[in-house]
């Protein structure tokens, strides 16, 4: 050790030592925390409660329309078996045979090329009737089973209809 040291220790005095004492700022306690803490809280709690009322309002939306597609849906079906049950041969000769048409005494067809040729009956050929519906389901509720509306009977009380003839010139 250098001597300055070792003469500065050996001269110390003894001292008593006195208790440490820390020495602060004084503290300004602010009321600002609880206040921020709590309204972190209210805006979460808004937060949540305006989430939940827009997820409840989409689902709502979304319900409804899946009901109106389902009610387009039958509609379309119910509208597809009644444009397929009045497109049925039998309904549409009777409903030709109420407007005053008759069969054609000729018939023609026209070529890709444009001509104009007449058919010609084949000889080996059975024109025979056409089939209508069962003779038992004349009388019931249109195939159409999601609707009360009844539809004409077709084949006219149990008879079926005759097929149009051609005949040869």
């Amino acid at each position: 050790m250098s001597t300055a040291l070792k003469r500065s220790v050996q001269r110390s005095p003894v001292t008593t030592q006195r208790p440490l004492k820390l020495i602060t700022s004084p503290v300004r306690r602010t009321r600002t925390f609880p206040f921020i803490c709590m309204g972190i809280l209210f805006v979460g709690v808004v937060a949540v409660l305006l989430a939940n009322i827009f997820v409840s309002n989409t689902t709502y939306k979304i319900n409804d329309l899946n009901q109106k597609n389902e009610d387009l849906q039958s509609e379309r079906d119910r509208l597809s078996e009644d444009i397929a049950y009045r497109q049925s041969p039998q309904n549409v000769h009777k409903a030709a045979s109420q407007m005053g048409l008759v069969p054609a005494d000729k018939v023609f067809f026209v070529t890709a090329d444009g001509k104009v040729v007449e058919a010609r009956e084949d000889p080996g050929k059975n024109v025979g009737t056409v089939p209508g519906p069962r003779a038992d389901t004349r009388d019931d509720v249109r195939p159409n089973l999601r609707s009360d509306e009844k539809l004409p009977a077709v084949g006219e009380s149990g008879k079926d209809l005759e097929a149009p003839t051609v005949k040869t010139p």
